[in-house]
């Protein structure tokens, strides 16, 4: 879910932004959003999401596929906007921020496990699993995805990047449906959220 990262300018260290209380409110707010979406998951749901691992090798490989060909979409998405000169606008506080204030005030071991493994762990379960599986009982599937991939968008909070974050949960989505888990979806998250974490802790160091 951290699609528009590799193509922001990342802040300075000794920026205001990256601050103790940065690192902590982004840390309490992944948290509460994990117990959250546990408190709310049944062992029969974790099964039906999930499926049997072993028979998703195949639905893993397609997720980090996936995952690289939504960034390449994003980066063409991103040189259209520099050539319109629609820039990014600086905002007060990003979620780069966010994760380089966990990485100088905590450890970056501590940011890669929020960012990279939990996070798109329970943001897959939550939107793709528990809210498609809810409102696709009551209406048409796309209409049921559709609703799903605004919402997702919606919570990331970036008015600038809403179309990828649509796109990103639309095909999540639909690899629920068409494969019966949210494997392929996790896997695609994850490695989304890998390469963006690690392009932002290397150019960090590089301006350190």
């Amino acid at each position: 879910a951290l699609l528009h990262y590799v193509n922001e300018e990342i802040p300075e260290p000794e920026s205001a932004a990256i601050s103790l209380f940065s690192a902590n409110m982004a840390l309490y707010f992944f948290s509460g959003m994990l117990v959250a979406v546990l408190f709310f998951l049944r062992w029969r749901e974790v099964k039906i999401f999930v499926g049997r691992l072993p028979a998703q090798r195949m639905n893993i490989l397609v997720g980090v596929g996936l995952a690289f060909a939504i960034r390449v979409g994003h980066a063409i998405f991103e040189s259209l906007l520099r050539q319109l000169g629609l820039g990014a606008e600086k905002e007060l506080l990003t979620i780069n921020d966010n994760i380089l204030s966990i990485n100088q005030f905590y450890h970056p071991l501590l940011g890669f496990l929020f960012v990279v493994v939990l996070v798109p762990i329970y943001e897959e379960i939550y939107f793709r699993g528990i809210m498609l599986s809810a409102t696709a009982r009551h209406m048409r599937f796309w209409l049921a995805n559709l609703f799903q991939a605004f919402a997702f968008a919606l919570v990331h909070d970036s008015p600038r990047n809403i179309p990828f974050y649509i796109v990103f949960a639309l095909v999540a989505g639909y690899a629920r449906t068409r494969t019966h888990s949210i494997a392929q979806g996790i896997s695609m998250h994850i490695t989304n959220n890998l390469i963006a974490f690690l392009f932002i802790v290397f150019k960090d160091s590089s301006l350190g």
